[in-house]
Protein backbone atom coordinates (compact mmCIF):
# COMPACT_ATOMS: atom_id res chain seq x y z
CA UNK A 1 0.00 0.00 0.00
CA UNK A 2 1.26 3.16 -0.69
CA UNK A 3 0.20 6.92 0.40
CA UNK A 4 1.21 10.29 0.96
CA UNK A 5 -0.38 11.14 4.51
CA UNK A 6 1.91 12.50 7.16
CA UNK A 7 2.84 9.83 9.44
CA UNK A 8 0.69 11.01 12.21
CA UNK A 9 -2.09 11.14 10.57
CA UNK A 10 -2.61 7.28 9.79
CA UNK A 11 -0.95 6.15 13.21
CA UNK A 12 -4.25 4.93 14.50
CA UNK A 13 -6.42 2.70 12.41
CA UNK A 14 -9.71 3.35 11.45
CA UNK A 15 -12.31 3.21 14.32
CA UNK A 16 -14.22 0.49 12.90
CA UNK A 17 -11.17 -1.56 12.51
CA UNK A 18 -10.01 -0.73 15.67
CA UNK A 19 -13.17 -2.19 17.23
CA UNK A 20 -13.61 -4.97 15.27
CA UNK A 21 -9.75 -5.98 16.16
CA UNK A 22 -9.75 -5.66 19.91
CA UNK A 23 -13.29 -7.58 19.73
CA UNK A 24 -12.15 -10.38 18.07
CA UNK A 25 -14.11 -9.82 15.29
CA UNK A 26 -11.57 -8.50 12.59
CA UNK A 27 -11.71 -10.45 9.37
CA UNK A 28 -8.27 -8.99 8.09
CA UNK A 29 -6.18 -8.58 11.41
CA UNK A 30 -3.44 -8.48 9.03
CA UNK A 31 -4.98 -5.18 7.26
CA UNK A 32 -4.72 -3.29 10.32
CA UNK A 33 -1.74 -4.71 12.49
CA UNK A 34 2.33 -5.11 10.93
CA UNK A 35 4.03 -3.08 8.32
CA UNK A 36 1.65 -0.66 6.19
CA UNK A 37 4.09 0.56 3.79
CA UNK A 38 3.37 5.01 2.71
CA UNK A 39 5.60 6.47 0.18
CA UNK A 40 8.28 7.69 2.77
CA UNK A 41 7.96 5.97 5.88
CA UNK A 42 6.34 2.51 6.82
CA UNK A 43 4.10 2.54 10.05
CA UNK A 44 4.66 -0.67 12.32
CA UNK A 45 1.18 -1.44 14.63
CA UNK A 46 1.26 -4.07 17.00
CA UNK A 47 -1.11 -5.53 19.68
CA UNK A 48 0.22 -6.13 22.62
CA UNK A 49 -2.39 -6.29 25.56
CA UNK A 50 -0.76 -5.36 29.33
CA UNK A 51 2.44 -4.28 27.64
CA UNK A 52 3.83 -0.59 29.34
CA UNK A 53 6.17 -0.10 26.33
CA UNK A 54 6.76 -1.63 22.71
CA UNK A 55 9.52 -0.40 20.76
CA UNK A 56 10.15 -1.41 17.36
CA UNK A 57 13.97 -2.80 16.58
CA UNK A 58 14.61 -1.63 12.62
CA UNK A 59 18.56 -2.58 12.14
CA UNK A 60 20.54 -0.79 15.67
CA UNK A 61 17.62 1.92 15.34
CA UNK A 62 15.10 1.59 17.75
CA UNK A 63 11.87 3.41 17.99
CA UNK A 64 9.48 3.63 20.86
CA UNK A 65 6.28 3.14 20.07
CA UNK A 66 2.71 5.35 20.83
CA UNK A 67 0.63 3.66 23.03
CA UNK A 68 -3.17 3.79 20.91
CA UNK A 69 -5.94 2.42 22.61
CA UNK A 70 -6.08 -1.43 25.03
CA UNK A 71 -2.86 -2.79 23.77
CA UNK A 72 -2.17 -1.46 20.46
CA UNK A 73 0.34 0.54 19.53
CA UNK A 74 2.16 2.17 16.67
CA UNK A 75 5.19 3.87 15.04
CA UNK A 76 6.21 5.65 11.61
CA UNK A 77 9.51 4.36 10.84
CA UNK A 78 11.52 6.10 7.86
CA UNK A 79 11.84 3.23 6.16
CA UNK A 80 10.11 1.75 2.81
CA UNK A 81 10.64 -1.51 1.69
CA UNK A 82 10.80 -2.80 5.62
CA UNK A 83 11.41 -6.47 5.40
CA UNK A 84 12.72 -7.01 8.78
CA UNK A 85 11.91 -5.99 12.27
CA UNK A 86 11.64 -6.74 15.78
CA UNK A 87 9.73 -5.63 18.70
CA UNK A 88 10.74 -5.09 22.16
CA UNK A 89 7.86 -5.88 24.78
CA UNK A 90 8.32 -4.29 28.17
CA UNK A 91 5.23 -5.79 30.31
CA UNK A 92 5.26 -4.06 33.78
CA UNK A 93 6.69 -5.53 36.99
CA UNK A 94 5.88 -5.38 40.33
CA UNK A 95 8.72 -2.68 41.54
CA UNK A 96 7.30 -0.70 38.71
CA UNK A 97 9.61 -1.75 36.47
CA UNK A 98 9.12 -3.79 32.81
CA UNK A 99 10.77 -6.85 31.83
CA UNK A 100 9.68 -8.58 28.33
CA UNK A 101 10.97 -10.25 25.52
CA UNK A 102 12.10 -9.25 21.83
CA UNK A 103 10.18 -11.08 19.53
CA UNK A 104 9.27 -11.31 15.66
CA UNK A 105 6.65 -9.68 14.82
CA UNK A 106 4.06 -12.36 13.41
CA UNK A 107 2.30 -9.88 11.38
CA UNK A 108 5.75 -9.26 9.06
CA UNK A 109 4.42 -12.31 7.83
CA UNK A 110 2.21 -12.94 5.11
CA UNK A 111 -0.99 -14.58 6.47
CA UNK A 112 -0.72 -18.35 5.77
CA UNK A 113 -4.02 -19.74 5.75
CA UNK A 114 -5.83 -20.99 2.73
CA UNK A 115 -9.70 -20.99 1.82
CA UNK A 116 -9.60 -24.78 3.17
CA UNK A 117 -8.03 -23.76 6.71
Amino acid sequence: MTNTEAPSSHLAPDPADLHRLLSGTHHDPHAVLGAHEYSDHTVIRAFRPNARTVTALVGDARYPMQHIDSGVFAVAVPFVDLIDYRLEIGYPTPDGGTFGPTVADAYRFLPTLGELD
